[in-house]
């Protein structure tokens, strides 16, 4: 990683960057297993498999008390302590980031409907977990991104063609997936699937 981000990106290659980063957490299943991971993915497919086929209304209702009488952005804030339960680790708080994220594009989507189709509850899970890995892997390695301030133009280019790396493989993943994006186990089933092709 040093070397890569040191020489501007000439030494090495995003697909390297991200292959050793993997293994340096233990691989693909490993990597998926970490803390919070596993419930924090089903509890964001079960939401938008939920908003899909009830609407946003009915599935916030269901929610709780707390989302009564509450905006449609206001909601979608509060939910992001739905789907992630704890903020004790670093990998919570990084978990937490990825939902905010997620959260905010499905605010867009939504705008003044009530639900999602099913297609764009597919994008928003693709979003969700490219934002997961590469949330982890920014608070990981951004000490590197960091040191390289004296050409912060060259930093952001580094971290983009990293993320459009992160961004292609999990694509590549999902329209490959031929099962039930939003079933019990899915979620984490899709996460190893797209780390296990960016480990190769």
């Amino acid at each position: 990683m040093s070397k890569y981000i040191y020489s501007g990106g000439n030494i090495g290659s995003s697909k390297k960057v991200v292959s050793n980063y993997i293994g340096a957490n233990g691989g693909a299943k490993a990597f998926s297993s970490r803390q919070g991971i596993s419930s924090a993915g089903s509890n964001f497919s079960n939401l938008l498999s939920s908003i899909t086929k009830n609407g946003f209304t009915t599935t916030i209702a269901s929610l709780g008390n707390q989302f009564k009488n509450k905006s449609t952005v206001e909601s979608i804030s509060l939910l992001v302590n739905y789907v992630v339960e704890n903020s004790i680790s670093k990998d919570d708080i990084v978990i937490r980031s990825a939902t905010v994220n997620t959260l905010e594009e499905m605010s867009l989507l939504l705008g003044d409907k009530n639900s999602l189709t099913e297609i764009e509850s597919k994008y928003l899970l693709q979003y969700f977990t490219r934002e997961l890995i590469w949330q982890l892997m920014l608070v990981d390695y951004g000490y590197s991104f960091e040191k390289k301030g004296s050409n912060i133009q060259e930093a952001i280019r580094i971290e983009r063609n990293i993320k459009e790396y992160i961004q292609a493989c999990v694509e590549v993943r999902f329209n490959s997936y031929k099962d039930d994006y939003f079933t019990e186990d899915s979620f984490n089933k899709i996460l190893t699937s797209c780390l296990e092709i960016m480990e190769e």
